[in-house]
C-alpha cells in the first residue's frame, strides 16, 4: 500500500494508489445537497473521506478557512483561500487529520514523515492528539521555530538532508506508518491527499455553489494542486454544474521543474539541479507526474516568479491581514503576473491557495517587512518621531 501500484509500474516508478468511492450512489442519494447545508470544514465531507463513518476522526478543527477577496486592479476577481487559519497555521492540517485518523484506524502506533517545516509540525500535532509516537526527519534548513514546535508536540526530530533512506527503513522494516505525500518515493500514504480535496469543496460552496475559473497553487511535488483538482472532479461527479477550473502551478524561478515540464508539453517532470530560492517549501527538485495530469486535463498552466515577486506578494497579503510565508505567497504572485499580462478576463474568479503562515518562517518575515520601528530611549527623540508619524496622512 505504501509503495504505490506495482502492477502498473511497467518497469518504471510505481504509480500512486488512490482511494475510490461509489460516486453514482452518492449522486443518487443526495450527498451534494447535504454538503450544501453543512458549515465548511474537512470532516463536513466525510462521505467521501476514507475513515469509516462510525469512527471519530483525529481532529483539531481544521478546514473552514476563509476565502478573502484581494483588492487589486484588474478585470477579474482574485481571491485568497487563507489556509494560514488552520490549527498549526498551514494547509498540512487537512492532510494529517485524514492521514493520522487512518493510521489510528489501521492500528498503527507509530507515524513518521519528512519535512521542510510545515508538514512535520502538523504531523507532530496530530500524532499528539491521537496518542501516537511520532518521528520527523527535517531538512536542516527548516526554521528553528518549526523544529522547536515539532519537539514541543512530543515528536522526535532527526535533522538530515537525505531523509528518504531512513524513512523507508522505518516503514518497511520497523512497521511505522508514513504520513507522507502521495508520490511513492520511497513510501507514501494514499490517505492524506484526501484531506486536500476539501480545499476544492470549500471553494465551490464559498463561491455560492459555483466553480472558480482558475485555482493557483504553490507547487512542489504537487499534492496541493492535485488534491483540490480531485475535489472539483468529485463535485462534478455528484452533480455540481459548471466547467471545472483550470489548475495553475506557481513555482519560484530558482526551482521550477513543473514550469519546465509544462513548457515542454510533457508529464515527465525534469530534475532542477541546485534549487536557489527563498521559498524552501516549494523548492523540491522535481514533482509528480499526476501534477502534470491535473494541469493538462484542466486546461491549466504553470508559471514561475522571482523571489522579489514573492516578497511583494507577501506584502500585499499583509495589507489584507494575512501573514503568509514566501512559498505560500507564490500563488498570489503568479495571479498578479497573469493580471499584469492581461490574461485574466472580465468576470473571472481566480482563487489563490495561500498555504502557510509566516509566523513559523521568521527569515521570510525579516526579508518582507519594511522597517517601521524606532529603537530609542531619548524622550525627545521618541516624541519627535511620534509627532512626525501622527502628522502623516
Amino acid at each position: 500500500m505504501f509503495e504505490g501500484c506495482a502492477a502498473c509500474a511497467d518497469g518504471g516508478p510505481a504509480a500512486p494508489l488512490e482511494v475510490t468511492y461509489d460516486y453514482d450512489w452518492h449522486r443518487d442519494h443526495g450527498t451534494l445537497a447535504r454538503w450544501h447545508e453543512r458549515p465548511p470544514a474537512v470532516w463536513s465531507y466525510r462521505e467521501l473521506l476514507p475513515l469509516p463513518a462510525a469512527e471519530a476522526p483525529v481532529s483539531l478543527f481544521e478546514g473552514g478557512t476563509p476565502l478573502v477577496r484581494l483588492e487589486v486592479d484588474g478585470p477579474g476577481t482574485i481571491w485568497a483561500k487563507d489556509e494560514t487559519r488552520n490549527p498549526t497555521g498551514a494547509f498540512k492540517d487537512r492532510f494529517h487529520t485524514v492521514s493520522v485518523s487512518m493510521a489510528r484506524h489501521l492500528g498503527y502506533g507509530k507515524v513518521a514523515a519528512s519535512t521542510t517545516g510545515n508538514h512535520g509540525t502538523s504531523l507532530a500535532a496530530y500524532a499528539a492528539r491521537a496518542g501516537l509516537r511520532c518521528l520527523v526527519f527535517a531538512d536542516p534548513r527548516a526554521p528553528e521555530v518549526q523544529r522547536g514546535l515539532i519537539q514541543l508536540f512530543g515528536a522526535r526530530l532527526v535533522s538530515i538532508l537525505d531523509r528518504r533512506p531512513n524513512l523507508a527503513w522505518l516503514v518497511r522494516e520497523r512497521g511505522w506508518y508514513p504520513s507522507t505525500g502521495l508520490t511513492p518515493w520511497p513510501v507514501a500514504t494514499p490517505y492524506g491527499i484526501e484531506g486536500y480535496k476539501t480545499i476544492g469543496h470549500e471553494i465551490y460552496f464559498q463561491l455560492g455553489g459555483r466553480m472558480p475559473d482558475r485555482v493557483v497553487c504553490p507547487t512542489s511535488v504537487g499534492d496541493v494542486l492535485y488534491g483540490p483538482w480531485r475535489g472539483f472532479g468529485e463535485l462534478a461527479a455528484l452533480g455540481a454544474e459548471g466547467r471545472l477550473p483550470a489548475m495553475v502551478a506557481a513555482q519560484a524561478a530558482g526551482c521550477d521543474p513543473v514550469v519546465q515540464a509544462f513548457a515542454a508539453g510533457t508529464r515527465d517532470v525534469p530534475v532542477h539541479p541546485g534549487p536557489d530560492t527563498i521559498a524552501l517549501s516549494i523548492g523540491d527538485e522535481t514533482a509528480a507526474a499526476y501534477t502534470m495530469d491535473a494541469i493538462f486535463e484542466s486546461g491549466g498552466s504553470a508559471h514561475a516568479v522571482s523571489d522579489e515577486a514573492l516578497l511583494a506578494a507577501m506584502r500585499l497579503l499583509a495589507r489584507h491581514g494575512i501573514a503568509a510565508e514566501s512559498s505560500s505567497a507564490a500563488s498570489v504572485a503568479v495571479a498578479l503576473e497573469l493580471a499584469r499580462r492581461g490574461e485574466i478576463t472580465p468576470g473571472e474568479d481566480v482563487v489563490c491557495v495561500v498555504t502557510g503562515s509566516a509566523a513559523k518562517w521568521p527569515a521570510d518575515v525579516a526579508m518582507a517587512a519594511e522597517a517601521h520601528a524606532l529603537h530609542e530611549s531619548d524622550p525627545q527623540t521618541i516624541r519627535a518621531w511620534l509627532e512626525a508619524f501622527d502628522a502623516e496622512r
